[in-house]
């Protein structure tokens, strides 16, 4: 398979080229940033796109946006690599359609994890709802284990002082040399962060702050120096390298535990970040996975059922009650599977349209014939004003989707005995639809009404209903609305365009 690697930064190119050429990937071409990765991809055809999200001209993010919308290059998996993790980052990513997200620092095991589940199981854009971003807040981790620090110091007084200060709250390991330090950097288990002297033989502070900081494996862990008051040259110089902090000698244990504790908090905030995303792709997913059983599963042993109630419809008459709860149940979960499927499309862009002429009281009619068992028994009236003249330019599934589901909804939510009124407003235009029930929306999701997986006060309510006909109004060319200005009555207004 074939591979696009972009990434400002050479020595993370690199990194990659090599890890992807272990792994098994027989061609693995380099891009520095997005633009070359677009003029790249419009002369050849890769199985799988890995970007960086901060590089000049063209960053990773605005690549996704493009490649997704383009018809040649939409469908090819897309990893993101990053190593600052933002809650609000990883959603707007999702919804522009990436594949995976990949959080430095990782090793090769991790990035063959994520290339496998990019390629089994893609995300569908539009997943990441507002509902799922808080999702991501509520994560319960795991109690974290210590955390560990890597103790750099050619003399043993020193490490045996650090050692006693750090070693209740810190797994500890020590070492008294630069090079030693690389090798343990180096190893699986990495440090998650190192004190490091400056003052060494053969190899100093500085020179192994500069090796570890030149290595993608390496150069995420956080670096403190320790250094005598005399070395603020060289503490200026480790700064600019990488470090994050320095202490002095002689050294104050205080001072020492705070400056540890504050990059610590940092380092475990990095790292639970990167849980919550790994969850959030994981839930995503799954969701994904529930959506699928549902839509395809469910219609063969549907169709099944259907099939023989119908048989016996007639036949038995002692049991007709029966057979007719059974009819209507399979038939309210057809309609629901039906429902997911133009869903599906709609999000995948796979429903291809065809705008024809729409008698909007017809299909209102219609739509209120085929709810009439709900309104009869909360004995509600539904008043419809709409002329047979009107008439809009729609796509006849999914105006019935539309239409069905807000009145529906109208239905469900309306108390017993009360009216629902449908009225059309011709402009020069477009139609507007205004659709009343009795009842306010409540205050907590007017702001995403029309979002997916929301609901409030129904036991059984999905929350697909306002979305489904969301994306059916989209679809056709145009838009819901929710009133949130009506005292003790919910307003929805449908706009659609005339032939």
């Amino acid at each position: 398979m074939s591979v696009i690697i972009v990434d400002d930064l050479p020595l993370m190119v690199s990194t990659l080229v090599s890890m992807f050429n272990d792994i098994g990937f027989k061609t693995v071409h380099k891009a520095y940033d997005g633009k070359d990765a677009l003029l790249m991809l419009n002369k050849q055809k890769y199985d799988l796109i890995v970007a960086d999200w901060n590089m000049p001209r063209l960053n990773g993010l605005d690549l996704l946006k493009a490649i997704r919308n383009n018809e040649g290059t939409r469908s090819i998996p897309f990893i993101m690599i990053t190593g600052n993790v933002s809650q609000t980052d990883v959603i707007t990513a999702i919804k522009c359609g990436v594949s995976e997200y990949l959080i430095k620092p990782f090793s090769k095991g991790m990035l063959r994890d994520r290339v496998s589940r990019a390629f089994r199981a893609p995300i569908s854009s539009s997943r990441a709802s507002s509902t799922q971003v808080n999702k991501m807040e509520d994560v319960q981790l795991a109690p974290p284990n210590k955390n560990s620090i890597l103790l750099v110091d050619d003399e043993s007084a020193n490490l045996l002082l650090l050692n006693e200060l750090l070693q209740d709250d810190y797994k500890l390991q020590s070492c008294k040399s630069g090079m030693k330090a690389i090798e343990i950097c180096q190893k699986k288990n990495k440090p998650d962060l190192i004190l490091l002297d400056i003052m060494m033989p053969e190899m100093d502070g500085l020179e192994v702050c500069k090796a570890l900081k030149s290595q993608p494996e390496t150069e995420h862990i956080p670096i403190i120096f320790v250094s005598a008051l005399t070395q603020t040259a060289d503490v200026v110089k480790g700064l600019a390298l990488g470090a994050i902090d320095y202490v002095t000698k002689p050294i104050t244990p205080e001072i020492l535990k705070a400056r540890v504790n504050t990059h610590m908090k940092l380092v475990t905030q990095h790292q639970s970040m990167s849980v919550q995303v790994d969850t959030l792709m994981d839930n995503i997913r799954l969701r994904d996975d529930i959506e699928h059983i549902f839509q395809h599963d469910l219609r063969n042993p549907l169709t099944t059922i259907l099939a023989a109630v119908n048989k016996l419809e007639g036949n038995v008459s002692e049991f007709q009650e029966d057979i007719s709860a059974i009819k209507s149940s399979a038939a309210v979960i057809q309609a629901m599977v039906e429902q997911q499927m133009i869903m599906h499309k709609l999000e995948s862009n796979e429903y291809h349209i065809e705008l024809t002429s729409i008698d909007a009281r017809a299909l209102v009619m219609k739509t209120v014939a085929a709810l009439s068992h709900e309104i009869e028994e909360k004995s509600l009236s539904v008043d419809i004003e709409i002329s047979s003249e009107d008439v809009f330019a729609g796509d006849s599934a999914l105006s019935f989707n539309l239409f069905h589901n807000l009145i529906k909804n109208a239905v469900e939510a309306a108390p017993h005995e009360s009216t629902i009124s449908i009225e059309c407003n011709p402009k020069e235009h477009h139609l507007v639809f205004i659709i009343k029930n009795k009842g306010e929306v409540a205050e907590e999701i007017r702001s995403s009404f029309f979002e997916k997986f929301v609901t409030f006060g129904k036991e059984k309510g999905t929350g697909l209903g306002t979305y489904s006909a969301k994306l059916s109004a989209n679809v056709m060319q145009g838009k819901l609305l929710l009133n949130t200005e009506t005292d003790n009555q919910t307003e929805i207004e449908i706009t659609l365009k005339k032939l």
